[in-house]
């Protein structure tokens, strides 16, 4: 919720959004940027807290061009520092299989959803 919602510091609940979760089926290829990762490339953890999305951007295009075996980055989250795995389009999307599809305001979702952003000190309008 951060990650998506953080800069603007709202959710709106009618907007149409869905959440899909998955599981991961088979195997995928990230390059990590956790801990020692981000060190081996001479970089730090500053690579997922800057807000100069311009040299994330570049950073990300360079380590897909340099490393075309990689399906995604790990990293953590610059809002809340969670770790999140962001997927190219190189990702096979057959290794990922849907569990939940559906709006964000249906009954089986919401409950668990209006939380997070609660603990994320995110406004629901």
């Amino acid at each position: 919720m951060a990650e998506t919602f953080g800069k603007i510091g709202f959710v709106d609940r009618s907007c149409g959004r869905k959440i899909v979760k998955v599981r991961i089926v088979g195997s995928i290829e990230v390059l990590d940027l956790l801990g020692t990762g981000a060190r081996k490339l001479k970089l730090t953890q500053e690579i997922a807290t800057t807000t100069d999305y311009g040299l994330c951007q570049s950073y990300a295009r360079a380590f897909y061009d340099q490393y075309t075996g990689i399906e995604g980055i790990r990293c953590r989250g610059r809002e809340i520092g969670s770790i999140n795995v962001v997927l190219t389009d190189r990702a096979e999307m057959t290794c990922l299989a849907p569990e939940v599809d559906e709006e964000m305001t249906h009954p089986c979702i919401w409950p668990r959803l209006a939380r997070a952003i609660r603990d994320c000190s995110l406004e629901i309008i």
